[in-house]
Order: structure tokens, then C-alpha cells, then sequence
């Protein structure tokens, strides 16, 4: 899953609570949704990123799940060398995701 320490902080840790887990995280949610509305997902990731040291951050399995499910998402996945995941990483990369949207959401709107 995304990440126990933040499923848990967000949505509560008890076992009944648990079970809605799934319902947030994007690789489970990825594995439900045969029809996608969205053919492209650009993530980026920091390879010093504490959380994805961790096992917190799985982006590779969320990967391996739009291709296992035949949906047709491609997932363009950077990884980073030396970032971790603070504001210096993200303002580093901001603006290629603006020009990835705003490309989507052209292709929608055309």
C-alpha cells in the first residue's frame, strides 16, 4: 500500500478502519478501474526520498499495476539521484508536471 504511516494517520489505524485503506491508494485503485480516463501518468521520484527508503513509497508497484491490468495507462516514472522529498525537489520538477497536464488536458479537450 501507499504508505502505512499516512493511510493510518489520515484514515485511522483500527482494523475496521484498515479496510478502507484500499480505496485511497493508487495502486490498488489502478487495479479496480478497467476504464481509465487518463492515458499517461508522469511521477517522479527522489531516490534519497526517506519514505521511498522505507517502503512507504512504491511507485514502481503502482507501474506493474497499469500494466498488469491492461488499462493502457503508460507510467512514465523519473527517478532522481541524490533528491529527497522536499520543496527543493519538487519546485525542481514542478513545472515539467504543469507541462504534462496542461498536454492531457488539451488531448481531452480537442
Amino acid at each position: 500500500t501507499w504508505g502505512k504511516h499516512a493511510l493510518s494517520t489520515f484514515l485511522g489505524s483500527s482494523p475496521e478502519q484498515m479496510k478502507t485503506w484500499e480505496d485511497w491508494d493508487p495502486t490498488c485503485l489502478v487495479r479496480k478501474t478497467l476504464d481509465a480516463s487518463v492515458n499517461e501518468i508522469l511521477i517522479d521520484q527522489g531516490d534519497a526520498d526517506q519514505f521511498y527508503k522505507d517502503g512507504q513509497l512504491l511507485p514502481d508497484n503502482f507501474g506493474q499495476a497499469c500494466d498488469e491490468t491492461g488499462s493502457g495507462i503508460q507510467v512514465l516514472l523519473r527517478k532522481h539521484p541524490g533528491y529527497d522529498h522536499s520543496y527543493n525537489f519538487i519546485q525542481t520538477f514542478i513545472h515539467q508536471h504543469v507541462q504534462h497536464h496542461a498536454r492531457c488536458l488539451a488531448n481531452v479537450v480537442d
